[in-house]
């Protein structure tokens, strides 16, 4: 089920430069992909070790996963590569292992099972946990009429308790995902749409409640909002914090949530307009992203072609008091988390943001390029708090996915300033960490074919006004960010 894994010297090299390609991105995602698979095994062991009450079903799903695995071997692919599926096994593997069974679900690999053989038409019966609602990842969720008056089962496509059934791509209790799906110049973007399951957020930005599916048919009893085909989900009973921590294994995002549509810090976002609901707010989704990607597609292709190759999911976001707001997660290779952009530019540009955190978080899966984290806190020219070498180094990454944007976008006037804003704002965080930052030896190496690019950049003419503009942003936001970091 598993191969080994290298990336290739011309491949870490135009990776490190901003781009790769589809190629890159295949590479990435069959490592992400086998890591996962990794992850699973790990989960029938520990789950076996610990004595977990779920062992049973987990070395059942095992054994079903094997077989469709042997008899449809892309529907497991695809399935064990959804952002989702990595996410829990991660989770789940940390937690058994670090004896927190009560934490664990081990037990719901049957639901990766199931979504695995129905994808791929196989009838592999699939034991799964008793529950009334089944979701299962890149698929949908199943709804029994009923509470389960015993095991339920996967048979033959049909969800059963021996009692009541519902089946699986129709009927009713069956809520498929719904998916975002855009097309320009023969290049596709198909983005299923899926929430986070349990992971907080934080206070200032919240996940769209489900926007409505076309297939969707209502089950007898109403779906919550919150409900998605996560392995792991559980609906919280309230919305966690920012600040909430439920366990030592939790990953926050590798970044803050902000706006990404103008990363200048005195940009005043639009009036609030009055929020679509219902269908009329999925056909805004549809229409926003369709406008951006054409966008993406005619003037940044091969940034194009890197997101339709890696971006599998969205999970819209509400709008924070700021204006847009975007974000990816280690753990979810694949996924973007995003409110709905004001305009085609902005969503292109946030698309092109996050496949740059994409990339980077599945690169440095195969090869660390820092050492771990000492302490030290550097100044990043797009936050407003002290980051980690790790997390400039993402900011770095990102920003240079971003400076590319503008100077692609030129010679309109605000594209002109963005450029010269963040090539040398890019620039010049880069060569703090390449001198102060703990590097590995790939870290000083992928630092050495990136700082050209900003460099050569930095010597692209640009308007005396917009320079001069750029100039006095960066400025503006050293000294605030000094006279709310300083010591006192």
């Amino acid at each position: 089920m598993t191969a080994r894994h290298r990336i290739p010297g011309e491949v870490f090299a135009a990776l490190a430069r901003g781009g790769g390609g589809p190629e890159a991105i295949r590479l990435l995602a069959d490592a992400r992909r086998s890591k996962t698979l990794l992850l699973l095994r790990a989960i029938l062991d520990l789950a076996d070790a610990t004595g977990h009450p779920g062992a049973r079903l987990t070395r059942c799903a095992f054994r079903a996963l094997g077989e469709v695995e042997r008899r449809a071997p892309r529907a497991v692919a695809d399935v064990v590569g959804y952002p989702h599926v990595g996410a829990w096994a991660l989770r789940t593997a940390l937690r058994l292992d670090a004896g927190r069974t009560e934490e664990a679900e081990p037990e719901r690999l049957a639901h990766v099972a199931a979504a695995a053989a129905w994808r791929g038409g196989v009838d592999v019966p699939v034991e799964l946990p008793p529950a009334e609602s089944v979701a299962l990842p890149s698929v949908g969720v199943a709804t029994l009429p009923a509470p389960p008056c015993g095991p339920v089962h996967l048979v033959a496509g049909t969800l059963t308790d021996g009692r009541t059934t519902a089946q699986l791509g129709s009927g009713p209790g069956w809520r498929g995902l719904d998916r975002i799906r855009a097309e320009h110049d023969g290049l596709r973007l198909d983005l299923a749409v899926d929430g986070l399951g349990d992971r907080p957020v934080p206070d200032n930005v919240a996940v769209e409640p489900a926007l409505p599916s076309p297939d969707h048919h209502p089950p007898r009893k109403r779906l919550r909002a919150t409900d998605n085909p996560s392995p792991d989900h559980h609906p919280p009973r309230k919305r966690l914090r920012a600040t909430d921590n439920p366990s030592p294994d939790h990953h926050p995002p590798r970044k803050r949530l902000r706006a990404t549509d103008n990363p200048s810090p005195d940009h005043h976002p639009p009036p609030r307009r009055p929020r679509a609901t219902g269908s009329a707010r999925r056909d805004l989704w549809q229409r926003r992203l369709a406008e951006g990607w054409r966008h993406l597609v005619r003037w940044h292709r091969p940034v194009a072609e890197e997101v339709a190759a890696a971006l599998r999911v969205l999970t819209p976001l509400v709008n924070s008091s700021t204006g847009q707001v975007s974000a990816t997660f280690n753990d979810l290779f694949g996924c973007v988390a995003m409110s709905l952009p004001d305009d085609a530019r902005s969503a292109a540009l946030t698309l092109a943001h996050e496949v740059q955190h994409t990339k980077l978080a599945a690169l440095i899966d195969l090869v660390p390029l820092l050492a771990p984290d000492d302490g030290v806190r550097f100044y990043a020219p797009w936050r407003e708090d002290p980051r980690p070498a790790a997390g400039l180094l993402q900011g770095i990454y990102a920003h240079l996915g971003v400076t590319g944007f503008w100077r692609r976008e030129r010679p309109d006037r605000r594209a002109d300033t963005e450029f010269a804003r963040w090539r040398t704002a890019t620039r010049d965080a880069a060569r703090t960490l390449a001198e102060h930052g703990d590097l590995t030896g790939a870290g000083r190496d992928f630092l050495a074919h990136l700082l050209p690019v900003l460099q050569s950049w930095c010597d692209d003419e640009v308007s005396p006004a917009a320079q001069a503009e750029a100039e006095r942003l960066a400025a503006e936001h050293r000294r605030r960010w000094l006279a709310r970091n300083r010591p006192s």
